[in-house]
């Protein structure tokens, strides 16, 4: 058990002794470079609670702000619920089960992929809202919106030959 004990004591003194050289020579590369540039190569991270906090909101609202194609499928919904109810429901003097029938679909169209892309539809990446969907069409008869694929298309140029 002895001889066990020893190897185990080499083996920790070589690796201080790694870690010394290592810290020598890092902090030897520190000096130099902190003479010869005039900056410091350890940035200051501020880690406090309230930095970590802002930084982290910062980023959710950007995540929110987003083009339309880079939001995550979530966001999508909550922006299509609100662009329901804030210009189709007056818009159309929407019951609420026809606004919920609305969501359904729009919902079922994002999971399709129908609405994933920027083209698609009239996206404010500003504010945030949902200015138009294109080729939306509301039948008056059946009170339900459907999606005209030919009215939505962009005009494709051709390419020269």
């Amino acid at each position: 058990m002895n001889i066990d004990n020893k190897m185990i004591d080499t083996k920790t003194n070589e690796n201080k002794n790694n870690k010394n050289n290592e810290c020598k020579e890092y902090n030897n590369l520190k000096y130099r470079t902190m003479i010869n540039i005039g900056t410091n190569i350890d940035p200051v991270i501020n880690t406090s609670e309230d930095a970590i906090n802002n930084f982290l909101n910062s980023d959710i609202e950007n995540n929110k702000k987003g083009i339309w194609s880079k939001l995550t499928k979530t966001e999508k919904i909550k922006k299509i619920k609100t662009y329901i109810n804030d210009k189709l429901k007056p818009e159309y003097n929407l019951s609420d089960e026809e606004i919920a029938y609305t969501t359904k679909v729009f919902n079922l169209m994002i999971e399709r992929k129908k609405l994933s892309k920027n083209n698609e539809l009239n996206y404010n990446q500003d504010n945030g809202f949902i200015e138009q969907i294109g080729g939306l069409v509301f039948n008056t008869e059946t009170r339900k919106f459907n999606i005209n694929e030919e009215l939505n298309k962009k005009a494709k140029t051709k390419k020269n030959k």
